[in-house]
């Protein structure tokens, strides 16, 4: 069996770093956001209450542990004649980040870059043209970073579209190293539509020296039966749903929101064939982890009901078993050990980080 790689370097993105004063402008229109929200959720529609409507039109779902609202049902109404106006509040809504809790998550993202030198890894930090990101790439530097010249992309939409994208250009979305080459996502509309998005780090998930789990969207890239030809195995997995902080602090009640990328609802450690998986997806699609767990020899560590809202399975591989997990997920952390994992927890809780909508493997990329 070929051996897993072991990173000897990271690089991350530069975050967006706004002033003091841009981010007390923007503290009375989240304010006033979270009291619109807040009304909905206390009126009735049509006779019903407001997720039960959002429900009658397949934006949302009821379940045990939270309202689930499907982000893509949103993206497809945003010119609905009826359900447009509501739907680009929606969005804009899910874009929001809570300013109180930006500047944290940003701290303890250079905490991070600081553990992972301290441990021996070099971590680059990419070139950026935009001001707001230089101040993150400097502070990225006192942190123990060292810059690289690599300019970050996004896909470019056209027009309107634009406004309803939003975030982070993660380091781990651009490109994912797959026998010994590296393999970037199509940065155009089509792919993005299409799913011809393969190399995009987020939607696969290494589980072994030439296996992955990827989105079913994935499907469509050609490059998956290049490489089957080749010898890899893939796994399709459907699309799960994660704890929203920055939603629910609007509502006033626990929202998920259907997970931007597969990393966000399970993790793996390839050189001891481990996967984590997030309680409520596990149970949603137990065939699936079940088919994952037969085919491929998988030991399945399932993060605790109590810490899920932490997403911890959004951790940092670090090769030779060790792995880089949320230290404020003990009894997570805790199973991980004991399926034979050799676990560093984070110097500090990342209480913040998912409120940028992105968690620690996010944040990281071999370089």
């Amino acid at each position: 069996m070929p051996a897993v790689r072991v990173p000897r370097r990271f690089i991350m993105a530069p975050l967006h770093v706004e002033s003091r004063r841009e981010i007390n402008s923007k503290r009375p229109a989240y304010e006033e956001l979270k009291k619109i929200m807040h009304g909905w959720v206390r009126h009735s529609y049509g006779g019903v209450g407001f997720f039960d409507f959002l429900e009658r039109h397949r934006i949302s779902r009821k379940t045990s542990y939270g309202v689930v609202i499907d982000t893509d049902v949103i993206a497809e109404n945003v010119y609905h004649p009826v359900l447009g106006e509501l739907c680009q509040t929606l969005y804009s809504a899910y874009a929001a980040e809570n300013p109180n809790a930006t500047r944290a998550a940003q701290r303890e993202s250079l905490i991070l870059v600081k553990q992972l030198t301290s441990l021996g890894f070099g971590v680059g930090i990419q070139n950026s043209t935009k001001r707001e990101q230089e101040v993150f790439v400097r502070t990225a530097l006192n942190a123990g970073a060292k810059r690289i010249g690599v300019n970050t992309s996004k896909v470019e939409l056209p027009g309107e579209l634009k406004k309803f994208v939003f975030g982070t250009t993660w380091a781990r979305d651009q490109y994912v190293k797959i026998g010994g080459r590296k393999e970037t996502p199509k940065v155009d509309l089509v792919s993005l539509l299409e799913g011809k998005r393969f190399g995009e780090g987020g939607s696969m998930v290494q589980i072994g020296p030439k296996e992955f789990a990827i989105e079913e969207k994935l499907i469509r890239d050609p490059r998956v039966a290049v490489y089957t030809k080749k010898g890899f195995r893939f796994q399709l997995m459907p699309k799960g749903a994660i704890f929203d902080q920055p939603l629910s602090d609007l509502f006033g009640t626990k929202v998920y929101t259907t997970a931007p990328h597969l990393d966000m609802t399970i993790g793996a450690i390839p050189d001891r064939k481990i996967v984590a998986t997030d309680p409520h997806y596990f149970r949603e699609n137990k065939l699936v982890i079940e088919q994952l767990r037969r085919n491929f020899g998988v030991s399945i560590v399932e993060v605790p009901e109590s810490e899920a809202d932490r997403c911890p399975q959004n951790f940092l591989p670090l090769g030779k078993g060790r792995v880089l997990v949320d230290s404020g997920a003990q009894n997570f952390i805790h199973k991980l050990q004991n399926a034979g994992a050799t676990v560093i927890p984070t110097e500090v809780p990342l209480n913040a980080l998912l409120s940028i909508k992105g968690g620690l493997h996010c944040l990281f990329n071999e370089h």
